[in-house]
């Protein structure tokens, strides 16, 4: 296979826009005849509901607990960067790639359709239970029990957040956040 990119950043989108154009149009179908942005708002969940001020708590909230979760995992895989230096334009390239191709992607396969999926045939537990252990299974190309028990209980985290907000957006958000301190800060 051919390498465009020496970067690992760029080669991202060409991974995940695939996976987030079959995960959108499975959902789509699964929903019957709805429009794109009756799917939008459900993309968003509560947070389509809420004023100004609750919707910087739900961005502080993300980007907080983000960066929390992102040490820790850090101090459990410790990675090496994925942008070359500390500045503004590679910290944005970053963290539009880690919320809007990898969180994004990753969340609307293992929330949006394997939890609500499964949430309608089991039960809501079972299936954040179920998808979280798939999410860990995705993972563990990285060897390492302890990590893979810590990926575990971050699914967990993304799926009850998913189950309590219903929304795709703040569960990509908080996602994209881990991967974006986990890749860009906390290496140095």
């Amino acid at each position: 296979m051919p390498v465009f990119f020496d970067l690992t950043i760029y080669w991202l989108p060409f991974i995940y826009l695939p996976i987030i154009i079959v995960a959108l149009l499975l959902a789509w179908q699964g929903e019957g005849k709805v429009s794109p942005w009756s799917m939008m708002r459900r993309f968003l969940g509560k947070m389509a509901d809420i004023n100004q001020r609750h919707l910087l708590l739900y961005l502080a909230l993300a980007l907080g607990l983000g960066a929390v979760l992102g040490f820790i995992e850090y101090q459990l895989l410790k990675p090496e960067r994925l942008i070359p230096d500390i500045n503004l334009e590679s910290l944005l390239l970053l963290f539009v790639v880690m919320v809007f191709f990898v969180g994004l992607g990753e969340e609307l396969v293992f929330r949006f359709l394997l939890q609500d999926r499964m949430k309608a045939r089991m039960g809501t537990w079972t299936a954040i239970i179920l998808a979280s252990f798939v999410f860990a299974l995705m993972h563990s190309g990285y060897s390492s029990l302890i990590y893979l028990l810590y990926v575990f209980l971050i699914g967990m985290v993304f799926g009850i957040s998913y189950e309590r907000t219903r929304s795709l957006a703040f569960v990509a958000l908080l996602h994209g956040a881990i991967n974006f301190f986990l890749f860009s800060v906390f290496p140095y």
